[in-house]
């Protein structure tokens, strides 16, 4: 009896997980999403997930690196050796990666979170280094997911 109700949950479960792999999904949307082939629910967005349209160029000057409504940043470098940029916290689970852009001379870019775990700062030296960034909640806040070029991690 129990083998007969088991067999029968997952035929159940496979004919809905088939339902959900169509051309339009359950929120009543067409697939829009290229390489799941899938609307992204508005959650995983709202987190910094989707990419597409959510970067933006930090002017040089800007000690502030923005976490709303982006999760790629390029820093634009030309202040001074050492010019702190602050990251306040995030959202629980957003992912935010920031990358150096144009950089003038030996400047460089101190990435310093208001809160974090594993790490004090990232410098950012050269263009096209970057550091990802996970936002774990407001106690542990962002680690060091991983980087691109070597910047300098303290």
């Amino acid at each position: 009896m129990c083998k007969r109700i088991s067999t029968l949950v997952l035929v159940m479960l496979l004919a809905v997980a088939q339902l959900g792999y169509c051309g339009s999904n359950n929120w009543g949307n067409t697939d829009t999403e290229p390489l799941l082939r899938k609307v992204l629910p508005s959650y995983l967005v709202a987190v910094g997930t989707d990419v597409a349209g959510a970067s933006t160029t930090v002017a040089s000057g800007t000690s502030v690196i923005p976490v709303t409504g982006y999760s790629y940043v390029v820093k634009t470098i030309s202040e001074s050796v050492g010019y702190v940029c602050t990251v306040a916290n995030g959202v629980k689970g957003q992912i935010l990666v920031i990358e150096a852009g144009t950089v003038t001379g030996s400047d460089t870019a101190v990435i310093t979170p208001a809160t974090k775990t594993g790490f004090s700062t990232v410098t950012l030296a050269t263009a096209k280094q970057s550091v990802t960034l996970l936002y774990l909640n407001d106690s542990l806040g962002w680690i060091i997911l991983g980087t691109v070029g070597n910047p300098t991690v303290a």
